[in-house]
């Protein structure tokens, strides 16, 4: 008999361990941070005065103390050929927040382009 209740205890034990190690590999995996996403809508260019651009960021992916958010006009045809560029930054951008913003244009575009944007949360990282 006593040979048969050690051999459940031990069984008990293995179980018991499993669960814990499987409850702590989802903690973790939970527990991880996401990584940051920036989303672009909105965009209105203005050529008035001085050339900007505006639009609202939103960040669809995890927390960030820092995010560049870069444009770049180009040849419609050719993206290396380069019109103008904007850039600007924020701060502490949260999951699921949104933001406006607006950027100043190294110059204009001689007729038709194309846009780019892209986004780093390292300094200097989104720059064309």
């Amino acid at each position: 008999m006593s040979h048969h209740l050690f051999r459940g205890c031990v069984v008990l034990k293995r179980a018991v361990f499993w669960v814990f190690i499987l409850c702590l590999c989802l903690l973790m995996v939970g527990c991880l941070p996401k990584p940051t996403n920036i989303s672009v809508a909105n965009v209105k260019f203005d050529w008035d005065f001085i050339p900007m651009v505006t639009g609202r960021a939103a960040n669809t992916g995890g927390n960030a103390q820092y995010v560049e958010l870069a444009v770049k006009l180009t040849h419609p045809d050719d993206p290396n050929l380069i019109y103008a560029t904007g850039w600007t930054n924020f701060a502490n951008f949260g999951t699921g927040e949104r933001r406006s913003f607006t950027m100043v244009l190294t110059g204009t575009p001689p007729g038709e382009f194309k846009y780019y944007f892209r986004w780093s949360t390292k300094v200097g990282g989104a720059m064309y």
